[in-house]
């Protein structure tokens, strides 16, 4: 399991509508500046942005295909999406990283930070 607290910077509140759709993303750990494999998403409804902070939790039942192991070094990221579509990206998204983490370490706490 990866956990934590996702907030947000002050700069990109005023984004954050209700309607929009929080995807929390974790990755295999492919190095600093890589997009390794993805593993496991989770889908969160946002209702505004005093929904955040957030404390969120991602398990091996929001991994994305059966049989894969939520395991090991992995990277968190996670997006606010204006139209709810996880493949699209569009101007008004919100965006963060967050640290490279281990599977059942430490939370991994992170701030959306980053307008697309």
């Amino acid at each position: 399991m990866v956990k934590g607290t996702i907030t947000l910077a002050d700069a990109v509140k005023g984004d954050i509508k209700p309607g929009s759709v929080l995807f929390i993303i974790v990755r295999k750990d492919a190095g600093e500046g890589q997009r390794g494999m993805l593993i496991a998403a989770k889908r969160v409804d946002v209702q505004g942005p005093d929904q955040f902070p957030l404390t969120y939790e991602v398990s091996s039942a929001d991994v994305m295909m059966q049989g894969t192991a939520l395991e090991g070094a992995v990277r968190i990221e996670a997006r606010v999406d204006q139209d709810g579509d996880a493949l699209s990206k569009t101007p008004g998204d919100v965006t963060g990283d967050g640290p490279a983490t281990t599977v059942g370490g430490a939370a991994a706490d992170f701030t959306l930070d980053t307008r697309i």
